[in-house]
């Protein structure tokens, strides 16, 4: 158990700490001022809602939509919902992917004895709604697929 919260530390730091850069150089490159920042963010929105989540990001979210669950929680969930294995080191990066598009949010706690800190992370009202329209395209994909797969 102190492996996966001292993993998911180490991400979460470095994928904050990327994030940071990231900002700082795209607001300093702009010249422009705050109206040019603000469109980059409204286009970089409209990107989430428009390109197609990978599955496991869809699954992730699917799982989150219901309420606020732990890493390790997360992956139980994958098991039992989807019977796929996900490793730590496979979901940790996806689910950093997500923090960092702000799709979900993290929040440590700490259990009732004040010990044993965990991260529950929980979508945000952008995740919520590129969930909604995944969904519409996954169902699309699969009518086809489904369509194209049956034999005469």
């Amino acid at each position: 158990m102190g492996t996966e919260l001292e993993e998911w530390q180490r991400l979460s730091s470095d994928s904050s700490k990327e994030a940071g850069l990231l900002s700082q150089d795209s607001v300093s490159s702009q010249n422009d001022g705050p109206v040019s920042h603000s469109r980059s963010s409204i286009q970089q929105t409209t990107e989430l809602l428009t390109k197609p989540l990978d599955i496991l990001d869809l699954q992730l979210l699917t799982i989150l939509n219901k309420e606020p669950k732990s890493g390790y929680e997360l992956r139980k969930d994958l098991h039992r919902l989807f019977d796929i294995d996900v490793s730590f080191g496979t979901l940790y990066p996806h689910l950093s992917h997500l923090i960092d598009a702000k799709l979900v949010v993290g929040e440590w706690r700490v259990n009732n004895l004040g010990r044993n800190k965990k991260k529950l992370l929980a979508l945000t009202d952008l995740g919520k709604e590129t969930l909604r329209e995944n969904l519409k395209r996954f169902e699309r994909t699969a009518s086809i697929i489904q369509s194209l797969a049956v034999t005469s």
